[in-house]
């Protein structure tokens, strides 16, 4: 195989795969030796950082259709406030210096236990559908947490050698036509 046909057999290969449903187009795994954790302080939202303030973010190339999917899967603790209202909230920002809710992404986490008498414990995954973004652009969506009535903190938690599992985001390609 020559190099032309190498370089364009390559270029065929990464079209196929940004305009191809299902595509894993940005993924970051953070997964220190050492565990990590966020620990929510309050109602406001604000950036999912580990111990060096690093904000936790997927980036990608966004694809033709301009639609993805970001997931991102971690560990959550509720701390022993329990209470009818106590929620842990999740939503994305393409702001890296200033928090801004991306477009209706402000979401409820629900992790199975709330309002008992015994705190919640559980790996949970949040879906975002994202269908307005420009084609071609390349785009950070950070992740930002916070607790929808206070005093009821949440600590995600990540990493450590075993001990908690790796904090995921992931955006996948979506299709031209999808419900929203």
């Amino acid at each position: 195989m020559s190099i032309p046909e190498a370089e364009s057999r390559s270029r065929m290969l990464e079209f196929i795969a940004q305009n191809s449903p299902g595509s894993i187009i940005g993924y970051s795994a953070y997964n220190p030796a050492s565990a990590a954790s966020y620990t929510t302080a309050g109602t406001s939202m604000t950036y999912v950082v580990d111990g060096s303030s690093n904000k936790k973010s997927v980036t990608f190339t966004a694809p033709p259709t301009g639609k993805v999917e970001i997931s991102v899967s971690v560990w959550v603790e509720q701390n022993a406030t329990i209470s009818a209202t106590s929620y842990l909230a999740m939503a994305l920002s393409t702001d890296g210096i200033t928090w801004s809710t991306y477009n209706n992404t402000y979401k409820r986490a629900f992790l199975g236990t709330e309002h008992v008498q015994v705190p919640s414990q559980a790996h949970t995954t949040m879906r975002w559908a994202i269908d307005s973004l420009s084609p071609g652009a390349s785009t950070t969506f950070y992740l930002g947490a916070s607790e929808v009535n206070s005093p009821s903190a949440f600590v995600l938690k990540w990493g450590g050698g075993g001990e908690w599992p790796g904090l995921i985001m992931k955006a996948t390609t979506l299709p031209r036509e999808i419900n929203t």
